[in-house]
């Protein structure tokens, strides 16, 4: 089940997602190895980690379009 999360913290999934689908997931792995609890997401027991994995999807299919339409 995707629980949307709340305005203060979408923004922060969102972006994430962003970096990561641009960088790869050792950025990824970068920010888990801080422990911010800004990104408790980023567990599979955090009520928005679904969330965080969908929007992750969305992110790399975009990315891979825009590269797609870049070698065009």
């Amino acid at each position: 089940m995707v629980i949307p999360p709340p305005p203060d913290v979408k923004p922060i999934i969102d972006k994430l997602a962003e970096y990561v689908s641009r960088n790869g997931q050792e950025f990824e792995q970068s920010i888990r190895t801080k422990n911010d609890e800004r990104f408790g997401f980023l567990e599979r027991d955090h009520i928005h980690y679904n969330y965080y994995q969908l929007k992750l999807q969305l992110c790399q299919v975009e990315t891979r379009i825009e590269f797609c339409y870049s070698i065009v």
